[in-house]
């Protein structure tokens, strides 16, 4: 991957980091050969009503992998969370940007 194309992944995810929170997912995820390190554990605050806990997930800056903590998010009526995660396909590692979906009922 060269670095414009790492840049433009890191601040992708920034964004998504940052609380864009209704993006779909970004049809460039990352793809990578370097496999994210296994999830850290995090304590879990209460949870306020009318809000749902994200946990937290691995980025890659270009040179390696960044955690960015969990965060609590507004719930949106009528969606449900999808929560960022990395997916192995042919030895390969993509990250999948969380985002909402809308609910199937």
């Amino acid at each position: 991957m060269d670095l414009g194309n790492a840049l433009l992944n890191f601040l992708l995810s920034l964004s998504l980091v940052l609380g864009s929170g209704g993006t779909p997912p970004n049809p460039r995820n990352i793809n990578l050969s370097v496999a994210p390190p296994a999830a850290q554990v995090e304590a879990v605050p209460a949870i306020p009503a009318g809000y749902l806990w994200t946990p937290g997930f691995w980025v890659w800056n270009g040179a390696q992998h960044n955690w960015v903590p969990g965060r609590l998010l507004a719930e949106r009526a009528g969606y449900h969370w999808q929560p960022n995660r990395w997916e192995e396909r042919n030895h390969k590692y993509y990250r999948i940007a969380g985002y909402w979906e809308p609910d199937n009922s």
